[in-house]
C-alpha cells in the first residue's frame, strides 16, 4: 500500500477546473454560482486566508444586501452541501 495520496490540482485562471490525481472533480451543473465563487476565492487565498470583510466585498461587491453576513453563511452552507 502506498503512503502517497493523490494531488489535488486546481486551475483558477483561464477557466476553473480541478482534479484529484488523474480524476476530474465535478462541481455539478454550474461553476458561476456564489458557492463556486466562494470556493475559488478561498483556494486563491490559500494559507494566507482572507478577512471576512474582504470576502464579503469580493463575493457581493456593490449588491444591495440586507444582511451580507447571513448571505455568506448560507453560501458557505451551500458549498459544504455540494461536496
Amino acid at each position: 500500500m502506498s503512503d502517497h495520496l493523490p494531488v489535488l490540482k486546481v486551475r483558477l485562471f483561464g477557466g476553473f477546473s480541478a482534479s484529484y490525481g488523474e480524476i476530474p472533480v465535478s462541481f455539478g451543473r454550474n461553476t458561476t454560482t456564489k458557492a463556486m465563487k466562494l470556493l475559488q476565492i478561498l483556494l486563491y487565498h490559500g494559507d494566507t486566508g482572507i478577512s471576512r470583510d474582504k470576502l464579503l466585498d469580493e463575493l457581493y461587491g456593490r449588491e444591495e444586501l440586507a444582511d451580507a453576513a447571513n448571505n455568506l453563511r448560507v453560501t458557505a452552507h451551500r458549498l459544504k452541501r455540494s461536496s
